[in-house]
């Protein structure tokens, strides 16, 4: 009788386990829409460790993959270029995170890029 009380508890913590499982992932994702503004209309490219995306004619917005690596954006229009390098920071919601979920949630926010955030709006000058 007490194998299967003990059972019982191990499957409760294991399913509550599964279902808080990278908090900030569920909470935000692991993607983020950004905003590139650039002093004259240009075509940018934006890259870090999880891929690359382009913007034909900025200003404009992108949803890109979060990614603990700095994001790179470079801006051209004909010979004139600007390009932006951002480290991305950490999003606050990750100490919560630590404290409600564990660590095993906090591994899986860091590893999805989930736990980290670059700034909304970008500007890039071209020069």
């Amino acid at each position: 009788m007490m194998n299967i009380v003990k059972f019982k508890k191990n499957l409760v913590l294991f399913v509550v386990a599964i279902t808080i499982n990278g908090c900030c992932s569920i909470v935000s994702g692991d993607t983020q829409n950004l905003r590139i503004e650039t002093n004259q209309g240009s075509k940018c490219v934006l890259s870090n460790n999880k891929g690359i995306w382009n913007i034909n004619n900025a200003p404009g917005s992108v949803t890109i993959q979060r990614d603990s690596g700095n994001l790179t954006v470079k801006c051209t229009n004909g010979n004139k270029i600007g390009i932006q390098t951002i480290k991305p920071s950490v999003k606050n919601m990750v100490y919560g995170n630590i404290l409600v979920a564990g660590m095993l949630s906090t591994i899986v926010d860091y590893e999805t890029g989930a736990a980290y955030e670059y700034p909304d709006t970008i500007m890039v000058l071209l020069q």
